[in-house]
């Protein structure tokens, strides 16, 4: 699914997906779960509806940031975000 929504997304173009050989031999494990993808480089405003959502649901929400945060320059709200939540990262 990561490499479906990274080639549709600007600059969209190809992505490289690697699959073992044997893996086309074995049955799936389960039903596939479908998903949907925005092709917005930008945040989609639905998509982050359904996500505050989700947030203001969960019982005990614990964040988990990666590298893409600080170089997008996201560091500071991602702090507030956490602060707001008091969530642990």
């Amino acid at each position: 699914m990561r490499a479906y929504t990274v080639a549709l997304q600007p600059p969209s173009g190809p992505v490289y997906l690697s699959i073992p050989l044997s893996d086309w031999d074995e049955p799936a494990l389960s039903e596939a779960v479908v998903r949907t993808v925005s092709r917005r480089y930008a945040p989609d405003p639905a998509r982050l509806a359904l996500f505050a959502e989700r947030i203001q649901k969960s019982k005990n929400p614990v964040l988990i940031y990666g590298p893409e945060i600080e170089r997008s320059g996201g560091w500071d709200s991602g702090i507030k975000l956490a602060e707001r939540l008091q969530a642990p990262v």
